[in-house]
């Protein structure tokens, strides 16, 4: 797509325009991709049978919140 648009015959700010919204699908994508990985990682650092500190609790709670929120 981008080599599409690069080689079309249509003026430059055009052709930055439509780059622009490429790169913005792009970057959405990965963003969700991203999401996705984190999501599945929520709780495998953790060794089995370790018991987690207040501290790791809470910041676990609230980056479980922060992504329910962005999905």
């Amino acid at each position: 797509m981008i080599y599409r648009v690069i080689g079309e015959p249509i003026p430059q700010d055009v052709k930055a325009i439509q780059l622009r919204k490429l790169k913005a699908k792009i970057t959405r994508l990965h963003s969700v991709q991203q999401r996705r990985a984190l999501l599945d990682m929520e709780d495998k650092d953790r060794i089995p049978g370790e018991h987690i500190s207040l501290h790791q609790y809470l910041k676990s709670r609230k980056r479980r919140t922060i992504r329910r929120s962005h999905m």
